[in-house]
């Protein structure tokens, strides 16, 4: 019953750690990030179009404007970090870091649209009033936030795809150098086959040469009777 107890707990905690595991790797994907992107961007369009609604009152023109405000954004922040940056220098004209001056805009777009959005002068009380302040800057660095995080999750897949290639590219060669070794593999065992061979055929030949003149006899009868005429034979003389 003991031993029962002990794997039914083994298996709880198995279940708890690849879950936790696996809601950890949910968190930190790909996959929540866009979902999270689109969501704040489906706030940008409602945003957008209320502020050209009230100003157009006209709902069309503004659905149309809301769209393209949005595809603009959508399409500067996810390549803002290609724009080249404007290097920050020291008096001694060093660089010293590098202002992202695509997101500064981004930043400000989106601060302006909310401050049109939220409309802080009309708060009625004074709590309400530093509230939508917060809110404004706080919605308008998110864009900073979406765009940083998108070029890093950019990095990080193409990171991850240079990876799978080069294990990929390790695995056919660990297939090749296999290959290589099963071949040499081969080749040596038919060395070493000819090599015997070669040997075998040597003894062969010394069986058939005449020790004195060194030529080759054959059969067997010819050089045992050549052996005992040999000129080169002290013996036979």
């Amino acid at each position: 019953m003991g031993t029962i107890d002990t794997k039914d707990k083994q298996t709880e905690e198995y279940w708890y750690h690849t879950l936790d595991d696996k809601f950890a790797e949910f968190l930190t994907s790909k996959a929540l990030f866009l979902l999270a992107f689109m969501g704040f961007m489906a706030y940008r369009y409602y945003e957008s179009q209320q502020i050209f609604h009230d100003l157009l009152d006209d709902p069309w023109p503004s659905h149309v404007i809301a769209v393209v405000a949005v595809l603009t954004t959508l399409i500067f922040m996810v390549n803002s970090s290609y724009l080249a940056p404007i290097p920050v220098k020291d008096d001694e004209g060093k660089v010293t870091s590098q202002l992202h001056w695509s997101k500064v805009i981004l930043v400000l777009y989106a601060l302006i649209i909310n401050i049109f959005f939220w409309k802080p002068w009309k708060a009625d009380t004074q709590a309400e009033y530093y509230f939508l302040w917060f809110s404004c800057i706080m919605l308008s660095s998110m864009d900073f936030g979406f765009a940083h995080l998108f070029k890093e999750k950019q990095a990080q897949t193409t990171a991850q795809q240079e990876l799978t290639s080069l294990d990929q590219q390790l695995t056919s060669k660990e297939e090749e150098l296999t290959s290589l070794r099963q071949t040499h593999t081969n080749l040596q065992q038919e060395i070493n086959q000819l090599t015997s061979r070669k040997k075998e055929l040597a003894d062969l030949i010394d069986q058939f040469t005449c020790p004195h003149c060194q030529q080759v006899y054959w059969p067997e009868k010819s050089i045992t009777s050549h052996m005992s005429k040999c000129k080169q034979n002290s013996d036979s003389k």
